[in-house]
């Protein structure tokens, strides 16, 4: 667990859908937008 607040680093990805909401059979169609580690892109999809 952590938090977000300014000058803090995150790593997460971008998604194209949010996997909360969509249909359960849909979730695996879900693509990666970009990757961030330490608050710095090291994936993005072209």
């Amino acid at each position: 667990m952590g938090s977000l607040s300014a000058g803090k680093l995150a790593d997460f990805v971008v998604l194209d859908r949010d996997i909360m909401t969509v249909p359960d059979q849909d979730i695996l169609g879900t693509a990666v937008i970009a990757t961030y580690i330490g608050g710095k892109p090291v994936y993005e999809k072209r």
